[in-house]
């Protein structure tokens, strides 16, 4: 049975183990601040698992998914007027 101190989600990434794995991925974004993900679990020598982008901003495609659900432009933007969906700023 695994078994590891019970720590805080503060104290967990930078626990000596994390830090040396580098399982934290810690990257600056703009309008942001810093961003902090888990890096891909599985990691292959032929194969390589990044993290390209960072998660996307609350709202950031909204129209896009709106569109592809059929609605049309005025119909996201009344919805987005309305506070019922967000749209990045």
């Amino acid at each position: 049975m695994p078994c590891a101190p019970d720590t805080k989600q503060t104290g967990t990434i930078r626990h000596p183990q994390i830090v040396e794995g580098g399982t934290v991925n810690r990257q600056q974004v703009e309008g942001f601040g810093e961003v902090r993900q888990a890096i891909p679990a599985a990691q292959f020598q032929l194969t390589e698992s990044t993290l390209r982008l960072p998660a996307p901003k609350l709202g950031q495609h909204s129209l896009e998914i709106l569109a592809g659900l059929g609605y049309s432009e005025s119909e996201s933007n009344e919805l987005i007027d309305a506070n019922v969906v967000r749209q990045a700023a």
